[in-house]
C-alpha cells in the first residue's frame, strides 16, 4: 500500500525547511542506526516514519500548551476571585 507523504511534507518539513527537520531528529537520536552517525541515520529512514514522528511531535506540544493555557487561566480565574 502506497502512503501519501506530500500533505504531511506540506505542513511539518516545508514550513521549516527538511534540514531543520533533519537536525532535529539526528539530536533526538530516534532513527539511530549501528555504523551509521545520527543524520546519515535520518536520512536513510522511511519518510513515513520520518514523517509520523514528527507528527506526533507537533501533537504533544501542541496538547502539552493547551493544557498549560487551561491551568493558567484556571489559576488566572482563581485569583481574580480573590
Amino acid at each position: 500500500m502506497a502512503v501519501k507523504t506530500k500533505g504531511l511534507y506540506n505542513i511539518y518539513i516545508k514550513p521549516f525547511g527538511w534540514l531543520n527537520s533533519l537536525y532535529v531528529l539526528a539530536e533526538k537520536g530516534i532513527f539511530n542506526k549501528a555504523g551509521m552517525n545520527s543524520i546519515d541515520s535520518v536520512k536513510t529512514t522511511n519518510l513515513y516514519k520520518v514523517l509520523t514522528f514528527l507528527s506526533w511531535i507537533s501533537a504533544k506540544n501542541e496538547y502539552e500548551s493547551k493544557v498549560t493555557e487551561k491551568i493558567s487561566k484556571e489559576h488566572d480565574n482563581k485569583m481574580k476571585v480573590k
